[in-house]
């Protein structure tokens, strides 16, 4: 199995209520679980940190509560996107979770990171 890693919290605090590793144990959570997305969530760093009442105890778990498991898959799915291009996520997980307009947000901030990235390098290949 590969090394868990996240494209957007940190894996030492849970991704909702912010507890560290100092005042809780800390579960990862692959945001797109299942048999089918597990691995991928691993492999693309879909993974967060959570406390066991935001994981799978209690009513606010994400395996509990729907609304705290969208926001969770709002927020990666936006992240890969800035990252890989929404093309990418549906061909990886094959579900969009966002609105056309923040698809198109993310969109765009993938096109700024990747102009910063060509200018930058062109600025050192001089």
């Amino acid at each position: 199995m590969n090394k868990r890693f996240s494209i957007l919290y940190s894996l030492n605090r849970c991704a909702i209520c912010g507890k560290t590793k100092a005042q809780t144990t800390i579960h990862i959570h692959e945001v797109f679980f299942g048999t089918a997305n597990r691995e991928k969530s691993i492999q693309y760093g879909c993974c967060c940190g959570l406390c066991p009442e935001h994981h799978t105890i209690g009513p606010e778990a994400v395996h509990n509560n729907r609304q705290n498991d969208l926001k969770l898959k709002k927020a990666y799915e936006e992240a890969f996107i800035t990252q890989y291009g929404f093309q990418q996520f549906m061909a990886v997980f094959g579900r969009n979770y966002l609105e056309d307009q923040e698809v198109e947000k993310a969109e765009r901030k993938r096109g700024e990171v990747e102009e910063a990235y060509h200018i930058s390098k062109g600025f050192f290949d001089n």
